[in-house]
């Protein structure tokens, strides 16, 4: 055997995830109210954003118009093409609006923008369905789902979780692969430590210490000996304190904002308007702050680039105009990106939106995201805590996506179309000789819908549909 020393090339790639990127996936997935207090703080931390003011009050040009700040000499104005990530998004067709306009139609009542919060359960049974997965692991998935806790946590063991699923420990094994990708991160974990890692491996940039601390010292960091974590781990104290608050940042509790029967009322983020046969999109931008560059900041940069020295002065405000700049280009693309998909929906739920929740079809992801030119993670995000409003109700984004069933005839049909009808036939039934799920799936099938009495009950149980003894009447 001979050693030998060479020199060789090799050109990989991969995905940058910079600050820019990462602020505009971030924004992408916040709810409505979460993106006010978002806008908020960029406004409160950066001097040189300040709010749009009214057009009929504003002066014939912005100094947005007049002037364009070029992107930093630093990394951060080189390390991600933001003309290119914008165009490459924003399609055509897009029209901004400031929420429904009067003569439109009606905004919804106070009452009918009413919800309440989606169950842990619910909320990972609607992932399940939509992922691409094989059915094998559904099922187990479906399973595993039902034996978490209220935290989001897997409490039981794998020899339970067998005896349970009814399958073996390695099919175990592949669902929960599956499964703790979903949202929120950290659910499906063990214990603490364990669901803090698994976020951790969601987090697009963690700080280097931070699975140290978690597999090691928890424990003494909720005793607050940091000096003693840092002298263990080799490292300054501020170095451990920047990655403590990061750390403070992760959920203990994944499923504790589930399940809550606290009523809230929802804002819609969309709007499509029915006008005859067609539809038109509108999103609603009313009582969100705009944010704009300030013509006084771009003023004071103007003048520091003719003066020799005061380099920290002209860096610091440089900076806070790039960052500027980024976060109104986020929020850009944000809507933009909510007008495609709802679009995209729109082209696909056609029938729904003309005719009712029965002609709802079979929806994935997948589909949108193909429709797009978009990744499926990118869909996720965008129907995530967003409502639409249309002359039917407002709905959840997500409801528009559900699996699909087969009919006699090998058509697909939608879950949502079988739920409802099994829905319609229960309220119709005959209170005193009411229908067992396996008379309701022999009605279905001779509706040419190809159902199991187990999934009749499964479908009963979501709908919150008490079984045949319970419905029944005593007299």
């Amino acid at each position: 055997m001979q050693l030998a020393t060479k020199l060789s090339l090799k050109m990989t790639q991969k995905l940058v995830m910079t600050p820019q990127l990462q602020q505009a996936i971030r924004l992408l997935q916040l709810s409505r109210l979460d993106l006010l207090q978002a806008i908020r703080q960029e406004m409160v931390e950066n001097p040189v954003l300040e709010e749009e003011i009214l057009e009929e009050d504003a002066p014939e040009t912005t100094a947005l118009d007049k002037e364009r700040v070029e992107p930093s000499d630093g990394r951060d104005g080189e390390e991600f093409d933001w003309e290119g990530y914008l165009n490459s998004s924003m399609g055509s067709g897009f029209q901004a609006g400031n929420g429904l306009p009067v003569d439109d139609g009606e905004r919804p009542t106070l009452e009918s923008t009413y919800s309440v919060t989606r169950s842990l359960t619910d909320h990972l049974i609607w992932q399940l369905r939509v992922a691409n997965l094989a059915d094998a692991v559904k099922e187990v998935g479906a399973c595993l789902i039902g034996c978490l806790d209220e935290d989001g946590y897997l409490r039981d063991d794998e020899a339970s979780l067998v005896n349970l699923c009814h399958c073996d420990g390695e099919a175990i094994q592949t669902a929960l692969v599956e499964l703790r990708n979903f949202d929120p991160p950290g659910v499906f974990a063990r214990d603490l430590p364990h669901c803090l890692l698994l976020q951790i491996d969601q987090l697009p940039d963690p700080h280097p210490l931070l699975r140290r601390i978690v597999s090691d010292h928890l424990k003494d960091l909720e005793s607050r000996r940091y000096k003693e974590v840092a002298r263990q781990l080799d490292t300054t104290l501020d170095d451990l304190l920047a990655a403590v608050h990061q750390l403070q940042q992760l959920e203990p509790k994944p499923g504790r904002r589930f399940d809550s029967d606290t009523p809230f009322y929802v804002v819609p983020d969309v709007y499509v308007v029915r006008k005859g046969d067609k539809f038109e999109i509108r999103l609603n931008d009313e009582g969100l702050p705009r944010p704009c560059i300030s013509p006084y900041y771009l003023e004071m940069y103007k003048k520091l680039n003719g003066i020799e020295g005061d380099k920290e002065s002209k860096e610091f405000i440089r900076s806070k105009l790039n960052n500027a700049l980024a976060l109104i280009k986020s929020l850009d693309q944000r809507q933009k990106t909510i007008y495609r998909t709802t679009e995209s929906i729109l082209r696909f739920q056609r029938d729904f939106f003309l005719k009712g929740p029965n002609y709802l079809r079979p929806l994935i992801l997948r589909d949108v995201a193909e429709d797009l030119g978009m990744h499926e993670s990118t869909i996720s995000r965008v129907t995530s805590n967003k409502y639409l409003h249309c002359d039917r109700g407002i709905f959840e984004l997500k409801y528009f996506f559900s699996s699909s069933l087969k009919n006699n005839q090998g058509e697909d049909l939608s879950a949502v179309y079988v739920k409802n009808r099994l829905r319609q036939i229960i309220e119709e039934e005959d209170k005193n000789h009411c229908l067992s799920d396996q008379a309701i799936a022999d009605i279905l099938s001779q509706e040419n819908i190809k159902i199991a009495r187990r999934t009749v009950a499964k479908y009963r149980e979501e709908l919150k549909i008490l079984p045949i003894s319970s419905r029944k009447r005593g007299y």
